[in-house]
């Protein structure tokens, strides 16, 4: 094999491997935005708190975003024409690292 293609399998190669370690450090937390009678709500904003990170729901209310796997707690912000925005936090379980849990809001009136 000649000197060039050595080097461009090296480079795939190196690649491919930085894909997988990038891969590995990341979480997906996927979801669903829907009404209060379960009509899903496409195009609503999905955002990732103090981040330039973000997404927006498909035409099922369905998102995918990905973010650091390294964070103990998440911050989303949804937000849609008309509707107030809404925070979730997620907090890690420190007996399951790959679980989360919904933070409870103090004061919310049932």
């Amino acid at each position: 094999m000649t000197k060039k293609i050595k080097l461009v399998y090296l480079f795939i190669l190196f690649s491919s491997f930085i894909s997988l370690l990038h891969a590995q450090e990341e979480l997906v937390i996927a979801g669903q935005i829907t009404e209060k009678d379960s009509l899903p709500i496409a195009g609503t904003s999905v955002v990732l708190k103090g981040a330039s990170i973000g997404t927006v729901s498909n035409f099922d209310g369905r998102y995918n975003i990905s973010i650091d796997n390294k964070m103990d707690t998440i911050v989303l912000q949804y937000s849609f024409i008309g509707f107030r925005v809404k925070e979730v936090t997620l907090i890690r379980d420190q007996n399951d690292p790959k679980k989360f849990y919904i933070k409870k809001e103090k004061n919310v009136k049932r």
